[in-house]
């Protein structure tokens, strides 16, 4: 079988191989038994699937910046091997997601080791390891509740197609009162070539999440929320290189999709932006150094280290020093600046910047 399956891909059939095979003397078995080790491993090469070891696998420091489009219109249903998936023409819906990644020093879940500020400005508490990532509480600065989850395993590794993990979890709250259960199924369901606005990745996997959360809130069913998360990755990037994301609740439903906002992959903190980008905060000012395209519009996202938005604005470059009046002083600290170009998502920096 194993023969059979490579002489379809390499363009032979069996008959042609046997064919071969009858043509070597009984002198040469030694290059026959050569021969058939050689295509029995050569599924191995030809035939092998992608297998990603990093997804989801943060480090202290990193900014996650992605950009928000419009869903796709084409079926997401669509699974297996040598898939092709193209979102190159897809437009932008607008803004950018960020999220970011810091040492947890809350004192809150002691077992978590690090804190994610997710783009809606939730902080989610995680206990990563080298095989899996576990949420374990997050924090919803709304309404300053906490939920803790017990058992909830969102991202195992190395993964593969057609890799399959089902985990059940459990989640509770003392005030409000909350009460649920939860189960997650995640699936490598597919692999292939990825097109997105910026770029073309080859040997990508494509993880498919399905979760279903029943809840109680006070003694009180508060329903059923589906989702279901399509993630793509390949072997160098820790990010999704795109996401698809559809949210079935009481509240009606809901689509969003966003891609890696750079080909970069994930920025860190105390590294250099791709354009060489520096600045500072001085007073109520941030300054911003680098290479600009003159009579072009900036749009400008400033963010405290643990992902809170302090600023949004924009101003139209003239020269390769920039000034943005931020309209009120801010605390010394560390800053992220999220800088993109208006109606240009294809074109966005993350840098660091310090407020003395």
């Amino acid at each position: 079988m194993v023969i059979f399956l490579c002489a379809l891909i390499i363009g032979m059939d069996l008959l042609s191989v046997f064919i071969g095979l009858l043509k070597f003397k009984t002198t040469d078995m030694k290059t026959i038994t050569t021969f058939l080790l050689s295509i029995t491993f050569l599924p191995q090469v030809l035939c092998a699937q992608p297998t990603v070891t990093i997804n989801e696998f943060y480090n202290v420091g990193d900014v996650i910046n992605m950009v928000n489009v419009n869903p796709p219109s084409v079926a997401m249903d669509i699974a297996g091997a040598g898939v092709t998936w193209d979102f190159s023409m897809l437009s932008a819906s607008g803004g950018n997601s960020i999220t970011t990644v810091a040492n947890n020093t809350s004192g809150t879940f002691g077992t978590s080791n690090l804190m994610i500020t997710l783009p809606n400005g939730e902080i989610e508490f995680m206990s990563e390891g080298s095989l899996t990532s576990a949420v374990n509480g997050i924090y919803y600065p709304a309404t300053h509740d906490t939920i803790s989850y017990n058992a909830y395993i969102i991202s195992k590794r190395p993964f593969t197609y057609p890799g399959y993990y089902l985990d059940t979890y459990k989640i509770d709250a003392a005030s409000p009162l909350i009460m649920g259960n939860g189960s997650l199924v995640i699936t490598g369901d597919a692999y292939g070539t990825l097109k997105t606005p910026t770029a073309t990745y080859t040997n990508v996997l494509r993880i498919k999440k399905f979760q279903e959360e029943t809840d109680t809130v006070g003694g009180t069913d508060a329903g059923t929320v589906t989702t279901t998360k399509y993630q793509w990755f390949d072997a160098a990037h820790s990010t999704p290189l795109f996401e698809v994301d559809s949210i079935t609740s009481l509240a009606g439903n809901t689509t969003t999709a966003m891609y890696l906002a750079s080909t970069e992959g994930v920025s860190y903190l105390n590294a250099a932006s791709q354009f060489n980008y520096t600045g500072y905060i001085q007073n109520d000012e941030l300054q911003l150094t680098g290479t600009f395209d003159n009579g072009r519009t900036y749009d400008v996202v400033i963010y405290s280290v643990i992902g809170t938005k302090i600023y949004t604005g924009d101003f139209t470059a003239s020269g390769n020093t920039q000034r943005i009046d931020m309209g009120s002083d801010v605390k010394p600290g560390i800053y992220i600046v999220s800088l993109t170009q208006s109606n240009n998502s294809s074109y966005s920096q993350v840098i660091k910047v310090v407020k003395q």
